[in-house]
């Protein structure tokens, strides 16, 4: 019997430790998480250069056809250097088009990293969630039917002691008459 008790103490040890191993997994995944959003705020001060770098092109771009404007008014006979003045302009467009097609797929690409991540870690966080549950539940089922066994051990030795004075009682009363 005692034997029995000490089984259930240990189970319960188990389940315990079987929830603490799971908190230890749940913070794990939360620091994956924050891991994931420092990730996250890293490309977007990447984004946030890459916006200011294509927002330093534009503006470079608008002087550069203000001076064109300046240089077609000023120097109508210098058509070759107008020429590639518009050429730069036009490479320019492109690199800034480029760039900024390069920084709408990667922010497409982060965003859809981040989703997957965030959806990975609700399901974590769900399935921890759940498990918790079980193993409380279990631990709750356990703890009842350990104490229905101690009461019924109570009972039993509360029964047997009261068989044993009643023995002794008769006893008492068969060498007082003996």
């Amino acid at each position: 019997m005692l034997r029995k008790g000490s089984t259930m103490t240990e189970r319960l040890d188990r389940i315990e430790a079987m929830l603490l191993a799971m908190t230890e997994r749940q913070n794990e995944t939360t620091a994956t998480l924050a891991q994931t959003n420092a990730t996250l705020a890293q490309t977007n001060a990447t984004l946030v250069q890459t916006n200011t770098t294509l927002d330093r092109l534009a503006e470079r771009q608008v002087r550069q056809a203000d001076e064109i404007d300046t240089l077609l008014g000023a120097v109508s006979t210098n058509e070759v250097s107008i020429r590639e003045l518009v050429a730069q302009i036009s490479e320019s467009n492109q690199r800034f088009e480029v760039l900024r097609q390069e920084a709408i797929a990667d922010r497409q690409h982060s965003d859809q990293r981040f989703e997957v991540l965030r959806q990975e870690a609700i399901a974590d966080r769900q399935h921890s969630d759940q498990r918790s549950e079980e193993l409380r539940q279990e631990a709750i089922a356990d703890r009842q039917k350990s104490d229905q066994r101690f009461e019924a051990m109570q009972e039993n030795i509360q029964r047997l002691l009261l068989e044993m004075h009643r023995t002794n009682r008769r006893v008492d009363t068969l060498e007082q008459a003996g």
